[in-house]
């Protein structure tokens, strides 16, 4: 989610993983349908805040943006350069690299199906694993879900705010309280998750390398 608030002039940038599906919900009652645009590729949203109506050029433009064949992260990158005169600031919404690649992946497995997701469950192996990991790396989704961001933010302004930090972020911004809504699919249990991700955990060298840089990053910010 690239949330656009031209009110207040900031942007808020959540990739998967990060509690997007939660923020993009609890700040819903500020926009309106006509003030809503999505990534065609992946659904992902770009709710704007305006008291004011957005001229169609403006949001022909932000449609453009969207929609270009480039990373999320690049595009909010490209659309904080377009309007860049129209924010003076930026928050980027961030979380422990392993922990956040660990449930995109497990994301990712749930969107192949239920049967998908238990015949890996049921009978974990590194060798799965691995073969996991490059299922989830090509993906898709996996530019929404798991791809480093923290790289390409961490070179231009803005303000790194940690998922443990977006609650007090939005009630001191809007003066509500945020949702806290959990997008995994109704058959998921906690005991799935729960093994799932200690068994990820426990294989971490499985998938480290693709996230070496994003991890050194992280424990570099101050967060």
């Amino acid at each position: 989610m690239i949330l656009l608030d031209l009110d207040k002039r900031i942007t808020i940038f959540a990739p998967g993983r990060v509690g997007s599906t939660s923020l993009s919900e609890t700040i819903h009652p500020f926009t309106t349908n006509s003030h809503m645009t999505s990534r065609q590729s992946d659904n992902f949203l770009t709710p704007i805040i305006s008291q004011t109506p957005i001229p169609p050029n403006y949001y022909n433009m932000l449609e453009s943006c969207m929609n270009m064949n480039m990373s999320i992260v690049n595009v909010y990158m490209f659309i904080r350069k377009v309007f860049s005169k129209d924010f003076d600031k930026h928050y980027v919404i961030i979380r422990d690299p392993v922990d956040r690649f660990i449930s995109g992946c497990e994301m990712l497995l749930q969107l192949s199906g239920k049967d998908g997701f238990l015949q890996f469950y049921n009978d974990m192996t590194k060798d799965k694993f691995a073969n996991l990991i490059e299922f989830c790396i090509g993906h898709p989704f996996a530019d929404f879900h798991i791809q480093p961001y923290i790289h390409l933010a961490s070179k231009t302004e803005c303000a790194f705010v940690h998922l443990d930090q977006v609650s007090t972020l939005i009630k001191v911004l809007y003066n509500v309280d945020m949702l806290h809504i959990d997008p995994s699919a109704d058959w998921l249990t906690e005991e799935h998750k729960n093994k799932f991700r200690s068994f990820a955990e426990d294989h971490k060298e499985v998938f480290l390398q693709h996230i070496i840089k994003e991890i050194s990053l992280y424990k570099k910010l101050d967060k």
